[in-house]
C-alpha cells in the first residue's frame, strides 16, 4: 500500500513538472519602444501583444490595460484608436483601453491600440503599461480557459526643446558672447 501510494505520488510530481502552464504568455509592449520628439509637435505610440494560443483555447477575447505617463510632459489629445478587431468598452477608470474582441483571435502580433499625443516640455516620460489588480476589466482573457499571464515592455519618450527655440537660444548665447569681447 505505501509503495502505491508513493508511486501515486510520484506519477504527480512528475505530470506537474512536465505539464505546460494552462495559458500562453501575452507581451504587451509599445512601438517605438523609445522615441525622441520636438517639442509642439503631435506623435502616436502603438501598443502591441505578441502571444501564442495555449492548447485547449481558441484565442483572445478581449485585453484591458493601463498606461501610466508624465502628463506635465506629454499630454493625450485623442481618445484611444482600438486596433482591428476589437470594439471598444470603457473600464471604470475610464482611459479606453479597453477592447472585446467579435471572436477569438488567433495568436501572433496583435496591434491593440494607438495613442495620439502631444509633446508638451522638455524631458523624458515613461510609457508604463500595467494591470491594476482587482479591476475585473483590465487583462487578456483567453477563449474558455480565463486569463492569460501577462508581461509588460513599457517604452518612454523623450522631448527636446522645438529647432526654433534652439536657434534663438544659440543666437542669444552668440550675441552674449560678442557683447563680451567688445
Amino acid at each position: 500500500m505505501l509503495r502505491c501510494f508513493q508511486g501515486f505520488t510520484l506519477a504527480l510530481l512528475v505530470a506537474a513538472g512536465v505539464a505546460t502552464p494552462a495559458s500562453a504568455l501575452v507581451i504587451a509592449r509599445t512601438s517605438p519602444q523609445s522615441s525622441i520628439q520636438a517639442q509642439g509637435s503631435n506623435f502616436q505610440v502603438d501598443v502591441y501583444a505578441d502571444f501564442s494560443v495555449p492548447a485547449g483555447s481558441t484565442g483572445l477575447l478581449g485585453f484591458g490595460f493601463d498606461l501610466a505617463y508624465d502628463h506635465s510632459l506629454i499630454t493625450l489629445v485623442a481618445p484611444p484608436q482600438l486596433g482591428p478587431g476589437f470594439t471598444a468598452f470603457t473600464g471604470p477608470d475610464g482611459d479606453g483601453l479597453g477592447g472585446i474582441a467579435a471572436s477569438a483571435l488567433p495568436g501572433g502580433s496583435l496591434l491593440l491600440a494607438t495613442l495620439s499625443f502631444h509633446a508638451d516640455a522638455p524631458g523624458t516620460s515613461g510609457l508604463v503599461l500595467s494591470i491594476t489588480p482587482g479591476d475585473l476589466t483590465e487583462g487578456f482573457p483567453l477563449d474558455p480557459t480565463g486569463f492569460d499571464a501577462v508581461q509588460f515592455v513599457n517604452g518612454d519618450v523623450t522631448i527636446v526643446p522645438e529647432p526654433a527655440s534652439l536657434c534663438l537660444l544659440g543666437a542669444a548665447l552668440a550675441a552674449l558672447g560678442l557683447a563680451r569681447r567688445r
